[in-house]
């Protein structure tokens, strides 16, 4: 089967573009809203979870959780059997500003199916859902290394290190 890429790349854009809108008309950041949807999917999580679930690099992590939760729509609990590890879930106007977004998402959605014949609008949810399932089935184990920006390599005259530092105090005795 032959998939277009410009056209998978224009889907998941406009895809992307939506929640995008969505997100900032609620105030929310893009990784803000995949947060506390995610949060609203898997129900309390822990920091590691959450960390391990969207490759977020902890530091990031605790500074979105920090900004939801003086925004009251996170809680932060202590493990009650291990002081070290904290669960993080939706408050409940957290949890109603989930649920405005799916539904303006789902409106959005259904306009845009409304173009669609039934059987077809069948078909593609039917379709969506199995990619979905695929999709996040295939991204489970990335390593969040793996998504993490790579060191810039250093340039001919930069110092690599105490040994440059060394040399060049020696040289200049």
């Amino acid at each position: 089967m032959h998939l277009p890429p410009d056209l998978i790349f224009s889907f998941l854009t406009h895809v992307a573009r939506t929640k995008l809108s969505l997100a900032q008309h609620h105030g929310l950041s893009l990784r803000e809203l995949i947060v506390v949807a995610t949060i609203a999917t898997q129900g309390p999580v822990s920091f590691k979870q959450l960390h391990e679930l969207l490759s977020i690099p902890k530091s990031a992590l605790t500074g979105l959780v920090d900004y939801l939760h003086e925004r009251h729509l996170v809680d932060r609990r202590q493990d009650s059997q291990d002081r070290r590890r904290w669960f993080v879930a939706l408050t409940s106007p957290g949890k109603r500003l989930v649920e405005t977004i799916q539904e303006e998402d789902t409106r959005l959605v259904r306009s845009a199916l409304e173009s669609l014949e039934e059987p077809e609008q069948t078909a593609f949810l039917k379709a969506a859902e199995a990619v979905q399932k695929e999709l996040a089935r295939a991204t489970v184990g990335v390593p969040s290394t793996a998504r993490r920006r790579r060191k810039r390599p250093r340039t001919a005259g930069q110092a690599t290190g105490n040994r440059s530092r060394l040399r060049l105090a020696a040289n200049t005795q």
